[in-house]
C-alpha cells in the first residue's frame, strides 16, 4: 500500500497566460525498496512540476 499527496497552485498571469505549479510526495512500499534492482533506498518520492499555458 502507498500514499500520495499533491498540492498545487494556478495563477492567471494575464488574460491569455496561466502559470501552474504542483508539488507531489508519495510513499514507496518496502517491497519495492528492498528489491536489489531499486538503487535508491528512500521510501519517499517527491516531484515538482511547473507549466505555462496559453489559453485562446
Amino acid at each position: 500500500m502507498s500514499f500520495s499527496t499533491e498540492l498545487g497552485v494556478t495563477y492567471p498571469i494575464s488574460e491569455n497566460w496561466v502559470f501552474k505549479a504542483t508539488a507531489r510526495a508519495a510513499t514507496i512500499s518496502d517491497e519495492i525498496t528492498d528489491s536489489p534492482y531499486y538503487q535508491n533506498k528512500d521510501s519517499l518520492a517527491t516531484s515538482f512540476r511547473t507549466s505555462l499555458s496559453y489559453v485562446f
